[in-house]
């Protein structure tokens, strides 16, 4: 066992770092640090468009709703409504289908009231003669009429439809004989030819009439008389397109739960100048989707979906604008089943640009911040979700919470919160504040406890010296958090860079104070002459993982990118990664890391979304992310006031990486024990884990937060790769020590894997 002195510490914690003691190493990575590891269903760096694709049918207060990558349908005890995406068309153009007569010869019977289900990706109309299906496709809605019976009499088989659409039936058939409902040349219906499929597999091509709103189709009796049954009569709807764009997808967020190891996305889906649709799809630990997609929302004014974890309760709360109010659901992680709608606010003035902070520890409430653009305030509240029932119910608090106050010389807008409050439940809010006396936006930020206690209710990372800082975002682990933003150091100029800076909290402080400063303003990404924008953060457990949009040279193309930084300097930690590097504007990004969901991976899934230069078509993307920052495993053994240690960004060549004590009794001696081995040692309460004779004890002096930290080289060399090494706190207690043998209050002890 060493004493060290602080001259001392990084050169001989730098050898023991390099001794890479045999026996003790892990599984070293097998792929490049920071590389994205793989994405849904393709190699890295090459996703696919599988958000944007997804097919699914689900219910939603009470209403059988889904559809496909250019439609949505609804399914009534009346019949079925097919809604084309229409994204420049001024309104919504449904066409209405319901079944009205069949039969032999003539269509002369009149079908019995109909018992509607659901099974995966298909909805089903049980009726006396015949069962009436439609399974969504990607291609559109396939019909199906399936008759175990055929009706009595003789001749064609003949079902009639009653149509009732604003669209327009165009003169001339498509090149199969489909008809084809326009609304000039922005898109519309189509309804395919009629095919007969007997249970042999026989087909024949059938006929469609359409007049005055009802469509006849018809099975010639040749083949109907002849026919093995069942017999299905089968055509297919469809959206049709021409100059319009049929992709317009946009505002994906995402989540993650660790009790079922699920992703859940959402986005908005464009149907027409003023109607979206809300969608959410839940994706498994490998990428792949799970189930169909699942409907948020049908078509509304609705806009800026987000989404958390209320880890607690398996679920996740989904939050929303709809024509100047907030609203929001859950989503059961397990099921994927919906809640009723909840009024998050409801006010006669404009809310805008919500957003949601979820629970990774021990409560079952999420936070939802909002703009309040007719008095320029920010505005929060708590949302209690409970997800031991099915469906899942929200209940949002009555109390509103101004988090960022209005004057005559300022307004605020576009709020963000902390995707989760970690171990501690602690939130961190920003904002973009404009005064009337500068030109320059600047970023402010607030600390609330889970239940929206203001801990810190003024913090400026930004001043209007620092140039125009909008958009800002955060997230850390409930102690510490980077905020982000965009920032133009000559106002107008359109050459945005990306900063960033740390903020942490003092528990030694008193409210609404106990916020502080960690690090100065650090440039992310700078470029020159082009432009850095749309910051988005997400706490990767070990580092924090800062994504913007950088311009390609090509003016309004952009590149999604993904910077790991450290999370108590905001400086790199990892190489910068291109998340995508297919053509097209990409943009914004967000992610969900393991660990804002309560799980301990470093690994997270990327969203955004991606504009065909050519097409205009714009698609939701995902990938996943692993950091290789460290693998830090807690072991326990801490008690008393130990405060938390950290050891981010553990990498091989990691000259700046500091072990790390925060929230422990201040002012005061501290020993940071650091060994390649184990002891286990019990001391009252605690447990003293790493072992001194085979390691080094360096000594420091807390703070006045009670914080102490080490600086510990970690040397280059893949030979490190994977080497393992113990770490742990103790802080001397002179008044009552929880380990009365050494004197003093144990931090939790940490295995740290070198990655």
């Amino acid at each position: 066992m060493q004493l060290l002195s602080k001259s001392q510490a990084a050169v001989s914690v730098a050898l023991l770092l390099a001794a890479a003691i045999p026996g003790q190493q892990g599984e070293p990575s097998n792929h490049l640090p920071g590389q994205p590891e793989f994405e849904i269903g393709q190699r890295p760096n090459t996703p696919t468009s599988t958000i944007s694709q997804a097919v699914g049918i689900s219910m939603l207060d009470g209403t059988l709703v889904g559809g496909g990558p250019d439609y949505a349908v609804r399914f009534g005890t009346g019949g079925v409504a097919f809604t084309p995406a229409m994204p420049t068309a001024e309104r919504l153009f449904p066409v209405s289908m319901a079944v009205v007569s069949y039969g032999r010869g003539a269509a002369t019977e009149v079908p019995s009231a109909a018992h509607l289900s659901h099974r995966d990706n298909t909805a089903y109309y049980h009726r006396d003669g015949f069962v009436e299906s439609y399974e969504v496709r990607p291609d559109g809605l396939k019909q199906s009429f399936t008759f175990a019976q055929l009706p009595s009499g003789n001749g064609d088989l003949i079902v009639c439809v009653q149509i009732d659409t604003d669209l327009q039936l165009q003169a001339e058939r498509g090149p199969d004989g489909e008809l084809n409902f326009q609304h000039g040349n922005l898109g519309g219906v189509t309804i395919g030819k009629v095919l007969g499929i007997d249970n042999n597999g026989a087909q024949v091509t059938g006929s469609m009439r359409y007049e005055a709103g009802s469509l006849e189709m018809r099975l010639p009796e040749s083949f109907v008389s002849q026919a093995a049954l069942p017999l299905v009569l089968d055509p297919l709807v469809g959206s049709a397109f021409t100059a319009a764009s049929a992709w317009d997808d946009s505002d994906l967020d995402v989540a993650y739960d660790a009790t079922d190891n699920v992703y859940l996305a959402v986005w908005r889906r464009r149907f027409s100048a003023t109607s979206w649709g809300m969608r959410a799809q839940r994706i498994n630990d490998s990428g792949g989707l799970i189930g169909g997609f699942i409907t948020v929302e049908t078509l509304a004014a609705s806009a800026t979906p987000r989404v958390a974890n209320i880890s607690t309760e398996d679920a996740f709360l989904v939050v929303y604008a709809q024509s100047g109010n907030i609203l929001g659901r859950s989503v059961l992680a397990g099921t994927g089943v919906v809640s009723s709608q909840g009024i998050i606010r409801d006010t006669a003035d404009t809310l805008i640009n919500p957003d949601v902070g979820g629970e990774a520890a021990a409560d079952n409430e999420g936070i939802v911040v909002w703009h309040n653009a007719t008095t320029g305030e920010i505005e929060a509240k708590q949302v209690n979700v409970d997800g031991d029932v099915s469906p899942p119910t929200i209940a949002p608090f009555t109390a509103v919470v101004l988090i960022g106050d209005v004057a005559t010389t300022w307004s605020n807008s576009a709020p963000r919160i902390s995707n989760s409050g970690g171990i501690t439940g602690h939130h961190c809010i920003v904002w973009s504040r404009q005064f009337t006396s500068s030109s320059s936006t600047t970023v402010r930020a607030a600390l609330v406890s889970r239940n929206l206690t203001i801990l810190d209710s003024f913090l400026a990372p930004t001043n209007t010296g620092d140039g125009d800082s909008d958009l800002p975002s955060v997230d850390g682990d409930g102690r510490n958090w980077i905020v982000a933003w965009e920032n133009e150091a000559t106002p107008a100029s359109g050459d945005n860079n990306v900063q960033a800076r740390a903020i942490g909290y003092d528990a030694n402080a008193a409210a609404p104070n106990q916020g502080y400063l960690a690090s100065g303003i650090v440039d992310i990404e700078a470029g020159i002459n082009d432009d850095e924008r749309v910051a988005n953060v997400t706490w990767m457990g070990d580092s924090v993982l800062v994504m913007y949009e950088d311009e390609t040279g090509v003016a309004g193309d952009f590149d999604v990118y993904a910077q790991p930084v450290d999370l108590f300097t905001a400086l790199d930690c990892d190489f910068r990664s291109l998340v995508d590097a297919a053509g097209g504007d990409q943009g914004p990004i967000r992610a969900a890391s393991k660990a804002t969901g309560g799980g301990t991976d470093d690994d997270a899934l990327i969203v955004w979304s991606e504009r065909d230069l050519t097409t205009q078509d714009n698609e939701g993307y995902a990938i996943r992310f692993r950091a290789d920052d460290g693998i830090n495993t807690n072991l326990g053994g801490g008690c008393g006031t130990g405060g938390a240690s950290y050891a981010g960004c553990a990498m091989a060549g990691n000259a700046s990486f500091r072990a790390r004590l925060q929230g422990s009794l201040p002012a005061t001696t501290a020993w940071w024990v650091v060994s390649p081995s184990r002891i286990d040692i019990p001391c009252g309460s605690c447990s003293l884990v790493p072992d001194p004779f085979s390691g080094f004890i360096i000594t420091r002096t807390t703070d006045a937060r009670g914080d102490a930290s080490v600086a510990a080289s970690i040397p280059s060399g893949t030979a490190l790769v994977g080497a393992i090494f113990y770490q742990q706190w103790l802080i001397m207690d002179t008044t009552s020590a929880a380990c009365p043998t050494f004197g003093s209050d144990l931090s939790a002890a940490l295995q740290t894997q070198i990655q």
